[in-house]
């Protein structure tokens, strides 16, 4: 299966600088907080928190839960890789490998997510758009630690 994994890792950087088309917010952005460790996830919580305040359109919306979604998926990517390939998928091809995924509405949170090549399926853009929502309670700095950290072992 084509994964989107190019497409995904741009906007992750896309996120942090884009002088064409700047993230919105990105006045608040210091580019060196941004270094794709999960610190940097702590940074990403801040900045969501002070984006909710922002009167901004659907558009400006989408794309800053693209490419801060796009972010936070690809630092689960980078400090995942020992234990876990994550390869990103579009919600079609998701949909094609989950029927929890086909079962939900293709949205701007399930317009790409994080697959492991197994059963696992998670949603950094959807994390995004959920603190957006409601607040520092869907921290993705929290997500992230969870999912890179795996499934406990009791052996």
């Amino acid at each position: 299966m084509q994964h989107q994994n190019a497409a995904l890792e741009d906007l992750s950087h896309m996120f942090v600088s884009n002088p064409d088309n700047p993230t919105p917010g990105n006045d608040l952005i210091v580019a060196s907080r941004f270094d794709f460790t999960i610190d940097s996830l702590s940074v990403m919580d801040d900045h969501i928190d002070e984006m909710r305040n922002r009167d901004l359109s659907n558009d400006e919306w989408n794309s800053f839960i693209l490419r801060a979604g796009a972010y936070v998926g690809e630092v689960i990517r980078r400090l995942s890789a020992q234990e876990t390939e994550w390869v990103w998928l579009s919600h079609e091809q998701a949909a094609d490998v989950s029927d929890f995924v086909a079962s939900q509405e293709m949205s701007i949170g399930t317009a790409a997510v994080l697959w492991d090549g197994a059963e696992g399926i998670v949603f950094p853009l959807g994390k995004v758009a959920k603190f957006i929502a409601n607040g520092r309670e869907d921290s993705v700095h929290f997500y992230a630690q969870v999912i890179v950290a795996g499934p406990p072992n009791f052996g």
